[in-house]
């Protein structure tokens, strides 16, 4: 399969599909999922995007905090 990398968007024949969810819990029980799908990597990006994906994504949920307070000080 022909994909588009989602870490380096570069074109590659084979493709890594790797599945993703994002949800909701409470107690440690999924009470929502709010997205899911799937992502495509090079080979390259195969071993080193689980960790940037992740670095991308605290700074994101940091970001979106920091807003919050923000407005909540004004």
């Amino acid at each position: 399969m022909t994909a588009s990398s989602t870490a380096c968007s570069s074109f590659v024949d084979d493709a890594v599909e790797r599945s993703y969810e994002k949800y909701f819990a409470v107690a440690g029980a999924r009470v929502t999922t709010n997205e899911s799908g799937q992502n495509y990597y090079c080979e390259a990006c195969t071993t080193t995007e689980l960790s940037t994906s992740a670095d991308r994504e605290l700074a994101e949920l940091l970001d979106d905090e920091e807003r919050e307070s923000d407005r909540e000080r004004a």
